[in-house]
């Protein structure tokens, strides 16, 4: 790669008596396939357990910083959502999202875990429900935006979950939308320019 890389916040994760910081990275190489990595740091050595290096043509391949749930990471990239165990990087699942605009991949700050669940926001309005156990989708929700296809840039940032409700806040389309997490069904959906571009807090 001839670019710089570029990082996202690490998961700290208790292997027995070792510490491992857990990250994601990817370069900036837009146009053509660069690596892609996922990066496991004994914090006592300070040396790599584990490197897992894949390659995508998205100038920015990583766009969620990891989860631990049950001993595994999760994170997304490209048009999937992956599972790997902890401890030694082996892919436990892979879901590939198939509803999504593969021209504009993801957008979003996520994903979204909950009780067992995990949140993903795509970058052409959709919502994904998966099970963070075994990576099957549970539901999927195409009309965050104004019409069936959401908003053309998507949503944005990290939505949060109260009560049963999935609040995103919709940059491009400027809307704070509300969603049943059980059924996958808007609820309500609240415009103005005021939602525009920040995260949904609690």
């Amino acid at each position: 790669s001839g670019k710089h890389p570029e990082y996202y916040p690490p998961v700290v994760f208790q292997d027995g008596n070792r510490e491992l910081v857990i990250f994601t990275r990817n370069f900036l190489d837009s146009g053509d396939e660069h690596p892609v990595d996922k990066i496991a740091i004994d914090t006592k050595t300070k040396e790599v357990v584990w490197i897992d290096t894949m390659y995508s043509h998205l100038s920015a391949a990583w766009n969620t910083p990891p989860y631990i749930f049950e001993n595994n990471i999760i994170a997304a990239s490209d048009y999937s959502l992956y599972s790997w165990n902890a401890s030694s990087g082996e892919l436990v699942w892979k879901t590939e999202l198939t509803g999504l605009n593969k021209l504009a991949g993801f957008s979003f700050s996520g994903p979204f875990l909950h009780d067992n669940r995990i949140y993903a926001v795509s970058n052409n309005g959709k919502i994904f429900c998966v099970d963070a156990k075994s990576g099957i989708l549970i539901w999927q929700n195409v009309k965050v935006g104004a019409n069936n296809n959401g908003p053309a840039r998507g949503p944005c940032n990290r939505p949060i979950i109260v009560d049963d409700v999935l609040y995103i806040n919709t940059w491009s389309d400027q809307a704070l939308v509300l969603i049943d997490i059980n059924s996958g069904q808007q609820l309500e959906r609240y415009r103005d320019a005021d939602y525009n571009g920040g995260n949904v807090v609690y």
